[in-house]
């Protein structure tokens, strides 16, 4: 999820009167690995990603999900900027300020 989507909804929560736990995130699971993949696409730097290359730790879950439910019901709040818009954003950025 893009930093201005993290942004706007911890804003959009402490604005509402909604009380407790509420998970911040997109509501769309994307693996790790697909994100990788489209940063290492846009750099043409696929050959450099080594995905695999670690082993997975015993007492990671094989999913990870947050549920948004009272994010989206109860703060009245969705993300505006789509995944790739927020890869491009991304890499443009630190593009600007590494090369």
């Amino acid at each position: 999820m893009h930093v201005r989507d993290v942004a706007s909804a911890f804003a959009a929560l402490l604005l509402s009167p909604v009380e407790g736990s509420v998970n911040i995130a997109s509501g769309c699971p994307v693996r790790l690995a697909d994100i990788a993949r489209r940063i290492a696409a846009k750099l043409d730097a696929e050959k450099l990603l080594k995905l695999g290359a670690l082993p997975i730790s015993a007492g990671d879950p094989p999913v990870l999900t947050a549920s948004t439910g009272r994010l989206n019901r109860e703060v009245n709040w969705t993300p505006s900027i789509p995944l790739e818009q927020g890869i491009d954003e991304s890499v443009r950025w630190w593009r600007a300020r590494t090369l």
